[in-house]
């Protein structure tokens, strides 16, 4: 009985690493979601808008909520007098448009609300593409009476936002899509074709006028026209040939009372009418729903389209970028904010929780990964996953638990430090997922000497703390480090001392006397957790009493008060370390030209979102990427774009109302210079 039950563990075991073989690691933007837990009034999202004072609207099933950065306030649609959703989300002047199919809703700073029901008992049929703000007017396309029978013919109101009236403009309309182009207003008719021709129509004093009829292709297809909220155009069209369909990109150009249909691609996915939306003068953004309610999410760049790295198990129903440069997916299942695409997270998925303590990209575009649950894990050039052997004279070496710490030689050979020691992947021998062991006890810290060319480890042994030099003809030089528990950090330094961190105090190897001697300077920190040197000599030290840069005289000095737990050197530009979950970069040719301290810190709302910085858990890719290792994900980032980002600056303060407790109170004219 119990030898069964073992042999099927041991199955179930192996069943589990078969499967990483053939797993992809998980790459995502860094998003937050909201849902009703967070204060939503209801699940599905539709409508967005973010107006002048920076607030977030959005348009749900039972209401419409503005959000402040912070909390949802709802607006139910017993307070708005609707019984249905907000089609459409606006700004004029100080209030807010909301228009939902039977009347349009005044909501002004203080809260009060003005109410103008559709005349007639008129609603509006469709979505927010048939309502069009326009000078000082809002035009109501696809109007129909309560009770009409007729569905194919549409009325135009007009009203007027100067004195809130209504005004009928045309009747016996199609269905039309609203545009605006060149200082005018034109509409455009979307609907199911066959041999027929797309109506344009331009608006005149008044008169909405026929102006162009475009002839299209002579087959069964669907044209469904998608606006930017950069006001870029697009159709796509989905033609349909006996069983087959196939959907297709156009832009719409309008052309002196006429639209030209310029081809752009086949989309990957066929869908009658996918949110669009431009993130920058080369990239659209597409998120495709299908009948399964899953979104797929695609990049269009310089004529491909490629994977954007969020998918929603959720339909997609708009895309907001707001004032920051974040994105806002409204969907079926809440608001998702991406975060400024400054950070791409990646998982490995093999348990709840990754527990990664390490990372690094070797030349061949794997990802070594260092994980004290899982061991070493290696994602290639695919994205697929592998698990990694390590081998010591032909034998498999097991239990490994991955620990911090790692390098790259000039060899394009990978160091990485476990409980029993480090292990070596050597591209030259041909094994990617076989690596070597060399067996020197416990290392927490490495560093590749360039001066030498030649990797330093920490380790343990029974005597206790051992420094050990792996030299270039294989051989291991041993030292000991009596009386600490662990090296934490290796560095030289700008006098070309090779320096020795604990969590104690720090040392150096006098490499004539070839021993370790301590430090006996007077620090004003205890801990050396990370180091690492600039092109003028300064080494910059982490621990927990903060971040030092000591000069070549060692003399130190404090620049940042918190614990840090890595600090790397970015080609003598900046220094990029981390404290307990934020990552902060210093400029430093400004330290450099005059000891100025420009430190910029991203956190949980910038996208930088690991549960916990790995302790000397960061790395620099060939293509300038930093790696940050965070417990329960990974982290990378290009500290050059993140440099050239402006600081989100907070806005002023807009003075919505006051107050007063007490009629009694002093008042005091403020001067006319006052910053309020």
């Amino acid at each position: 009985m119990y030898r069964k039950l073992l042999l099927t563990i041991i199955l179930i075991l192996n069943c589990q690493f078969s499967i990483l073989n053939c797993q992809s690691w998980e790459h995502f933007y860094t998003y937050r979601h909201f849902g009703m837990k967070e204060g939503l009034p209801q699940s599905q999202v539709f409508e967005s808008f973010q107006d002048s004072y920076g607030y977030l609207w959005f348009s749900t099933n039972d209401g419409v909520c503005r959000f402040d950065g912070i909390s949802f306030k709802n607006y139910s649609m017993k307070d708005l007098h609707t019984d249905t959703r907000v089609l459409y989300i606006n700004q004029y002047e100080t209030a807010i448009l909301l228009i939902s199919p039977k009347n349009i809703i005044f909501l002004y700073p203080d809260q009060t609300m003005e109410y103008y029901p559709l005349p007639e008992n008129y609603r509006i049929h469709g979505n927010h593409v048939s309502i069009a703000l326009f000078e000082n007017d809002i035009f109501l396309f696809n109007c129909l009476l309560e009770l009409q029978q007729n569905r194919l013919e549409f009325t135009l109101f007009r009203f007027n936002l100067t004195d809130k009236t209504y005004t009928k403009i045309t009747e016996n309309l199609p269905e039309l899509m609203a545009c605006i182009s060149e200082q005018k207003l034109y509409a455009i008719s979307f609907f199911t074709i066959k041999n027929q021709k797309v109506a344009l129509y331009r608006l005149d004093n008044d008169m909405l006028q026929k102006v162009n009829a475009i002839s299209m292709e002579q087959d069964d297809f669907m044209l469904w026209p998608n606006l930017t909220r950069k006001k870029d155009w697009f159709a796509t069209i989905t033609k349909k040939r006996e069983q087959q369909e196939n959907t297709h990109l156009y832009k719409i150009i309008f052309e002196k009372d006429s639209v030209r249909f310029e081809y752009i691609s086949e989309l990957p996915s066929v869908n009658l009418h996918p949110c669009i939306e431009r993130l920058d003068e080369n990239r659209l953004l597409f998120g495709f729903g299908h009948s399964d309610f899953f979104s797929y999410m695609y990049y269009f760049d310089e004529q491909r389209f490629l994977p954007f790295p969020i998918n929603f198990n959720t339909m997609m129903n708009d895309i907001l970028p707001d004032h920051d440069g974040n994105l806002w997916f409204s969907t079926e299942s809440g608001l998702f904010q991406c975060t400024r695409f400054l950070f791409d997270s990646y998982q490995l998925k093999i348990a709840s929780f990754d527990n990664i303590w390490g990372v690094i990209k070797d030349a061949h575009h794997n990802v070594w990964f260092s994980s004290h649950t899982y061991g070493f894990l290696r994602a290639d050039k695919q994205g697929d996953l592998h698990n990694v052997h390590l081998t010591y004279n032909g034998q498999k070496v097991s239990p490994v638990y991955g620990y911090m710490g790692n390098c790259r030689d000039s060899r394009g050979r990978v160091f990485l430090s476990f409980h029993e020691g480090i292990a070596v992947y050597d591209p030259e021998k041909g094994k990617p997922n076989q690596l070597d062991h060399i067996p020197t006890g416990c290392s927490l810290a490495l560093y590749y000497d360039t001066r030498h060319n030649e990797i330093c480890f920490g380790g343990i042994t029974d005597t206790g703390t051992t420094l050990n030099i792996l030299h270039t003809n294989g051989e291991i030089t041993t030292y000991p480090f009596l009386g600490v528990k662990h090296i934490i950090s290796i560095c030289r330094d700008g006098n070309q001392k090779l320096r020795l961190g604990t969590f104690t105090g720090e040392a150096f190897l006098d490499e004539e006397k070839q021993t370790i001697v301590f430090d006996t300077l007077p620090r004003p920190y205890k801990s050396v957790i990370c180091m690492t040197l600039d092109d003028k000599g300064i080494l910059w030290k982490g621990g927990f009493n903060g971040l030092f840069a000591e000069d070549k005289q060692g003399n130190d000095h404090q620049i940042f008060d918190q614990t840090t737990v890595f600090a790397i050197n970015y080609y003598d530009k900046y220094i990029v370390f981390g404290s307990k979950d934020k990552l902060h970069i210093l400029d430093l040719q400004s330290y450099h030209k005059d000891n100025t301290i420009s430190i910029r810190t991203f956190g949980y709302y910038d996208g930088f979102d690991v549960m916990e910085c790995g302790q000397n858990g960061a790395s620099i890719d060939d293509e300038g990427f930093v790696w940050v290792a965070g417990g329960d994900k990974v982290i990378r980032f290009h500290p050059e774009q993140l440099m050239k980002l402006p600081p989100i600056v907070a806005q002023k303060p807009y003075l919505a109302a006051i107050y007063f407790a007490d009629k009694n109170s002093e008042w005091t004219l403020l001067p006319q210079n006052s910053s309020i």
